[in-house]
């Protein structure tokens, strides 16, 4: 909206300036466009990996053989089906087999029994993994936390699907930092039909800050010298130097706090050569 409505405003700026500059003194050559007022956010990557909603580890109740195993690695199982039983019997003592179960529904996702193998209370018998209820699981730095919520939106990239853009919407966040990393834990459902595997990997942008009906600036108009912060305007002709306070900032745009009032002219290129009051031609 700015780059386009610039040129007749240049167009006219650039007459007035080449007037003033057919006076006497030198003008200097420069490019301008306009400042306008507009909404600008800042947003921050961080990474993450696919995980399951839910995983439980499937445990025997007492130690034995293992017989009749009836599932393998990677099977679909309900909760509470009977997978093997376990012979508790010892050299010339008989005992009543148990069952080992599946202790919720899901995909077995780690198997480490097999038949005629022994199961122990101690010793996790494998893992069954919820594969239809995926989320991807970021840590937020502590500078960040304040600002993501639940139900923010956000999109996410993944290297197994180049070139795409998904949505997603954080469903989850830990009421503590962790002490270590001083991170949050937050976890994102991705609104997709495509297949995510556990342990994907993501990168998620989340909008940590935004500004709305601000000034907004070309980053090519700031300059910063010797610790302040000015641009260029050009009224009548004569470029005026003008000290700012900044804010947000994207890939092409600054935003202004203090300085501007979103109506001016602001020189992009040669603001090397100007100085307070130069007469300068767009």
């Amino acid at each position: 909206g700015g780059s386009g409505a610039s040129g007749s405003s240049s167009t006219a700026s650039s007459a007035s300036a080449s007037t003033g500059a057919s006076l006497g003194e030198t003008a200097v050559a420069v490019q301008a466009e306009e400042a306008v007022r507009g909404s600008i956010a800042r947003y921050t990557e961080l990474s993450g990996n696919v995980v399951s909603k839910s995983s439980l580890e499937i445990m025997a109740e007492n130690t034995g053989k293992i017989v009749g195993l009836t599932v393998e690695y990677g099977d679909a199982v309900e909760k509470d089906q009977v997978i093997a039983m376990i012979d508790p019997s010892k050299p010339g003592m008989k005992y009543g087999m148990t069952e080992l179960k599946a202790p919720m529904s899901g995909t077995i996702t780690a198997l480490n029994i097999s038949e005629g193998g022994y199961a122990s209370p101690s010793i996790s018998c494998g893992t069954v993994t919820d594969l239809e209820n995926l989320r991807v699981v970021i840590n937020i730095p502590e500078q960040y936390v304040t600002q993501v919520h639940i139900d923010d939106s956000v999109t996410l990239l993944f290297d197994a699907y180049p070139g795409e853009t998904f949505t997603g919407t954080v469903t989850f966040l830990s009421p503590t930092l962790d002490r270590s990393s001083k991170t949050r834990k937050a976890e994102i459902t991705v609104d997709t039909d495509k297949e995510l595997i556990v342990g994907m990997y993501a990168r998620v942008s989340l909008l940590t800050a935004f500004s709305a009906d601000t000034v907004l600036v070309p980053t090519s108009a700031i300059v910063n010298e010797s610790g302040d912060t000015f641009v260029y305007s050009v009224s009548g002709g004569h470029a005026s130097k003008t000290e700012v306070i900044t804010g947000l900032y994207d890939s092409t745009r600054t935003e202004i706090i203090s300085g501007l009032d979103g109506t001016e002219i602001v020189v992009t290129k040669g603001q090397q050569q100007l100085s307070d009051g130069a007469k300068v031609s767009l």
